[in-house]
């Protein structure tokens, strides 16, 4: 018996049987009712992510990088995760990034057999990280030697190690200080992990780095406080936001937005403590970008000055 008989992954799905000759209504009825078993395997799986959280804060507080490595749909997904991060919360690929199995071309053209390449992982993560860092492996298997070759290479280092999975835990053979196991079963089609199993990865990924962002301060309430203004229609966001959160008229809050360069935290820093933009500046470094200490900073400073 070969390893990959006893994956979920890899199972047929006995509901989809006749696929093929289905109408089409129960064809799209069908894989909807099979993503929703999806969302009861994360929910039973959030102790884990809530660790993994914790690991990637406490990481991220020293110094330290977030790095996303995969192959296929699952590398795919990563470098997806790490591309929003930056007009969503403001970070660079210098703070999150993603390596992907058969480097940048494989994220539009497929390059399979680049996942069984374990010591290219290894290689593709020494040059991104260090002992600072945090690798989240995303594997639908559990098993791929490219994510194995990532894990290991970063251990090697010193970096922290996340390994998200759509297989049983005992199954899996990657090696993680946090194992996030998110058994969903059989695919519709067979084998096809970029169904449920992709969904509930992504699902995964924006939990992790929404919350980490979330504590680290770069969302003020329920907001993008660091998003990048880049078009017009972000820029009216920032503008009801600022207003939102600070009162001011829409007029008013487009004319600190743009005395700070659109950027919005330290437009809400000014607005709300009466702190100019140097000052403003000042107390969100001081803070470690951190929107509600950026606040309190430039309030006790205002108050002794």
């Amino acid at each position: 018996m070969s390893y990959y008989d006893v994956l979920l992954t890899e199972e047929p799905n006995p509901s989809s049987c006749g696929l093929d000759v289905m109408p089409t209504r129960k064809v799209l009825q069908l894989i909807n009712d099979d993503h929703r078993y999806m969302h009861d395997v994360v929910a039973q799986a959030i102790p884990d992510i809530s660790r993994a959280v914790d690991l990637i804060v406490e990481r991220l507080e020293r110094g330290g990088s977030l790095v996303f490595a995969g192959a296929g749909t699952s590398g795919r997904l990563g470098v997806l995760e790490a591309a929003e991060c930056l007009p969503t919360f403001g970070v660079g690929p210098e703070l999150i990034s993603a390596t992907i199995a058969g480097g940048s071309d494989a994220v539009f053209t497929p390059a399979e057999g680049a996942e069984d390449d374990e010591n290219g992982g290894a290689l593709d993560i020494a040059t991104r990280v260090g002992p600072d860092s945090v690798v989240v492996g995303v594997s639908a298997s559990g098993a791929t030697p490219y994510v194995k070759g990532a894990l290991k290479g970063a251990h090697s280092i010193g970096a922290a190690t996340i390994a998200i999975v759509c297989n049983h835990a005992e199954h899996v053979t990657l090696d993680a200080d946090v194992l996030i196991a998110l058994p969903v079963g059989p695919e519709v089609l067979t084998g096809s992990t970029r169904m449920k199993a992709g969904s509930a990865q992504k699902l995964v990924l924006n939990m992790l780095s929404t919350a980490s962002m979330a504590r680290l301060g770069r969302v003020y309430d329920n907001l993008m406080i660091d998003m990048q203004p880049t078009n017009r229609k972000l820029q009216e966001r920032a503008t009801r936001m600022l207003s939102a959160l600070s009162g001011s008229s829409r007029t008013q809050s487009e004319t600190i937005l743009r005395d700070c360069d659109w950027n919005v935290k330290t437009a809400l820093v000014v607005s709300v403590t009466g702190a100019n933009r140097a000052s403003a500046e000042d107390a969100i470094v001081r803070s470690n970008g951190h929107a509600r200490k950026a606040i309190d900073l430039a309030n006790r400073l205002r108050k002794l000055g």
